[in-house]
């Protein structure tokens, strides 16, 4: 009977502390981050390291989780291991598990002999234990940044600005239907001189929002950003969303924040509603919003207008998004205010990967001068000299050269044709990752800009290494800038940066990074000194 029970209590200790490994594989490489997939992200944090599983020396630390999504993780490799697509990566996980109805028999062998060891076979039921899917969870991040500038040479010496940010997030508060999502942000601009014309305290939330979500529905008060329009921005009010089968149809009502500091301003009165699909499987998947949105100005209209929004999966190899707006409105003489039909923005960009090695990204964009016709009302005719639409085309390639070298090129293009304003863009990197006998990655990256009066080249290389584990992170770059004026002879010093990078991955979810700069301009020298701490909480 002792036997059974020691045998039974050290069973139990054993599954309170069960290790699962949460597994996924490698879907995509670019440059010095690597996409892996999961089915479920929500146990994995930021700073985890993945193991993949080595024939010989068995789980070894390769990657660490710098960013996450719900199903997707954006890793740093921090061992010396072969990255492919496909590969295999889990990360070790002590998880408590909750003990089901279980039948422990203990079978004894028909010898009676002291040494005879005991089998112990469990029984588990074959059912899985429903999932509570109105868990508590809670997690939040805290940081503390200072950024100064000390110029010796010049006569304002220099400035310091302090940042504070907290992003803190409960799910189903008490195990409710109730959540709470929130992001501040506080800036303090400590000045070296006494002519500064900029803010010297600023505090915004940028979201703050209380949400009752219940199977197909979901409300919302308070300052949020939907996701389904998010060219909309931030909206202070309600909103509400049924979903059902993929199809939804949404209302919101409103103030937008104020203009000048983001505030909230009641005089900017907006609602709205759209409508939409969300559908699809693996092979294909499709998001699809239209949407109406009428803008106030102290119950005047400033702005009536229809938006589209569509985004579509194809595989893995194809993504197109597209968005558009459309205004149906005009006030360009109060006595003559009317319905119209103008088109106000179109963005179109596709990414393709054509090969495991190969990926390309092109976009199209034409945007008009958007006129709140109440908030400008003084300076609509300026503005109305400047309705030509300004386009953009953006394309850019991105190739893997075996395993360790990646090489990107990309043109950027903007102009206004009857305007005259015209530039371009033109950058190119390559990097190499695991260098040989040292380790760590190595790039250089040339930039050329030009415009009608102005030409920019910029060179700059850096290396950078992680050290144990992951846990430390260094790096050391530099920077070359020139500056040509075409059209007027303007001598322009040319500006060359040295800097260094460090942070520490500390205990408790910790991080410390630190960051200094000495950039010289003809003769004068500029230092910078950033430092920044951060703490997140999980529970």
């Amino acid at each position: 009977m002792k036997k059974r029970l020691i045998l039974f209590l050290l069973f139990f200790a054993a599954t309170l502390a069960a290790q699962e490994n949460i597994k996924g594989e490698i879907s995509f490489i670019s440059g010095d981050n690597i996409y892996i997939r999961f089915a479920d992200t929500r146990a994995i944090e930021k700073g985890d390291t993945l193991f993949y599983q080595d024939g010989k020396l068995g789980a070894q630390a390769c990657l660490l989780v710098v960013n996450k999504s719900s199903v997707s993780c954006i890793a740093k490799q921090i061992g010396d291991c072969t990255l492919s697509k496909g590969q295999p990566f889990f990360l070790k996980k002590l998880l408590p598990i909750e003990l089901e109805e279980e039948v422990v028999e203990v079978v004894q062998t028909t010898e009676q002999k002291r040494d005879t060891s005991a089998t112990i076979i469990v029984e588990t039921k074959s059912e899985e234990k429903p999932k509570f899917e109105k868990k508590e969870r809670i997690n939040a991040r805290v940081s503390a940044a200072s950024y100064t500038i000390f110029a010796p040479d010049n006569t304002k010496q220099g400035n310091s600005r302090f940042v504070g940010r907290v992003n803190f997030n409960i799910d189903n508060i008490s195990e409710s239907n109730f959540s709470l999502e929130s992001y501040f942000n506080y800036q303090e601009n400590l000045r070296l001189y006494d002519d500064y014309r900029g803010y010297n305290r600023r505090f915004n939330a940028y979201n703050l929002a209380l949400s009752y979500k219940k199977e197909d529905f979901e409300l919302s008060i308070g300052r949020k950003i939907n996701r389904k329009a998010s060219s909309l921005g931030a909206i202070d009010g309600l909103q509400g969303e049924y979903n059902k089968n993929g199809y939804f149809v949404g209302v919101l009502a409103g103030f937008r924040p104020d203009y000048q500091n983001f505030g909230v301003n009641t005089s900017l009165f907006q609602y709205g509603a759209y409508l939409g699909l969300d559908k699809g499987g693996k092979k294909f998947r499709s998001q699809v919003t239209a949407g109406f949105l009428e803008q106030r100005n102290q119950g005047a209209i400033d702005r009536r207008f229809i938006y589209l929004q569509a985004s579509n999966q194809m595989g893995s190899r194809l993504n197109v998004f597209a968005s558009t707006e459309v205004d149906l409105y005009e006030n360009y003489d109060t006595a003559a205010a009317q319905s119209g039909l103008q088109l106000s923005s179109l963005f179109i960009s596709s990414n393709l990967k054509i090969t495991d090695w190969w990926r390309v990204f092109g976009s199209y964009d034409t945007r008009r001068q958007i006129i709140f016709f109440e908030t400008f009302d003084t300076e609509v005719e300026r503005l109305l000299a400047n309705q030509e639409a300004r386009q953009g085309l953006r394309l850019r390639s991105n190739f893997k050269i075996g395993k360790r070298t990646n090489l990107g090129l990309s043109y950027n293009s903007r102009f206004q044709q009857n305007a005259g304003k015209q530039g371009e863009n033109i950058q190119a990197y390559i990097s190499f990752n695991r260098v040989p006998w040292i380790g760590g990655t190595f790039s250089y990256r040339f930039n050329l800009n030009s415009t009608l009066y102005l030409r920019s080249e910029v060179n700059s290389a850096r290396y950078s290494h992680y050290f144990g584990n992951g846990k430390v992170y260094t790096a050391v770059y530099y920077r070359y800038l020139s500056y040509l004026y075409t059209a007027r002879e303007i001598v322009v010093p040319a500006q060359a940066y040295y800097g260094a990078e460090m942070s520490f991955r500390l205990k408790r979810g910790w991080d410390l990074g630190t960051l200094g700069e000495m950039s010289k301009t003809g003769q004068q020298t500029t230092y910078r000194l950033n430092v920044r701490l951060t703490k997140r909480f999980n529970f």
